[in-house]
C-alpha cells in the first residue's frame, strides 16, 4: 500500500485562445521571467517544476491556441490532472470563446476528478471587457476554481499553480494516482527522456 507522503508528478495542461497570455503564465512560473514579444507556442511545449508545499512536481503542458494545432489537443489532455483554462480580461472573445468551447473540449477529454482552473490573465491591464466578478461568477457555476493574474508582473502565477497542485492533491485520491502511474519515482522509471525531473 503507497504511503501518503508519495511525491507526486501532476500534470497540468494550459488551454484557451492564442495571445492570452498562456506561453507568459509557463515561463513566469518555471523561470520568473517574462517577454514582451510574442512567441506563439507550437504544439505543445512541456517544462516541469518542484513545489516545496505541497510535495509535488507540476507537469505542465503549454497548448498551442491557434486552429491548426487543435487536432493534437486531446492527446496533451491524455492523463491532465488539472485543466488550466486561460482568458485574457481584456479580450471579451477570448472569454467567450471559455464558454462556447475550451470549458466542453476539457470535459469532453477530463480524467475522473479533473480539477479545473478559470484564469483571467493581464490582470495588470488599465482597461477591462470581463469583471472579476462574472469570471468569478461563471467559474462557480460551472464547477471551477478562479483567479486573475499578470505574467507581465508576477502576480498570482506561482500561487496558481500551488493552489491547482493542492486541489489536485485533494481531489484525486492516491490509490487513483497509484494506478494511474503517475507516481514520481513510476514516472521516471517510464519516461526517463521526459519530464518529471526536479526542478525548483
Amino acid at each position: 500500500m503507497a504511503g501518503a507522503n508519495h511525491h507526486r508528478c501532476i500534470k497540468l495542461v494550459l488551454v484557451g485562445d492564442i495571445y492570452v497570455g498562456k506561453t507568459s503564465i509557463s515561463r513566469r512560473f518555471i523561470d520568473d521571467i517574462f517577454h514582451d514579444k510574442y512567441q506563439a507556442s507550437v504544439g505543445g511545449l512541456f517544462q516541469a517544476k518542484t513545489l516545496r508545499e505541497p510535495n509535488v512536481t507540476v507537469q505542465l503542458w503549454d497548448t498551442a491556441g491557434t486552429e491548426k494545432f487543435r487536432a493534437l489537443l486531446p492527446h496533451f489532455m491524455r492523463d491532465a490532472m488539472c485543466a488550466i483554462l486561460v482568458y485574457d480580461i481584456s479580450s471579451r472573445d477570448s472569454f467567450e470563446n471559455i464558454k462556447s468551447y475550451w470549458l466542453d473540449f476539457v470535459e469532453l477529454n477530463a480524467i475522473p476528478n479533473m480539477v479545473k482552473f478559470l484564469v483571467g490573465n493581464k490582470a495588470d491591464v488599465e482597461t477591462r471587457a470581463v469583471s472579476d466578478s462574472e469570471g468569478r461568477r461563471f467559474a462557480k457555476n460551472r464547477n471551477m476554481l478562479f483567479m486573475e493574474t499578470s505574467a507581465k508582473v508576477g502576480v498570482n502565477v506561482e500561487t496558481l499553480f500551488i493552489e491547482a497542485a493542492k486541489a489536485v492533491v485533494k481531489a484525486i485520491p492516491e490509490s487513483q494516482v497509484v494506478n494511474g502511474g503517475i507516481r514520481l519515482e513510476d514516472y521516471r522509471k517510464n519516461h526517463k527522456r521526459h519530464c518529471c525531473s526536479s526542478r525548483s
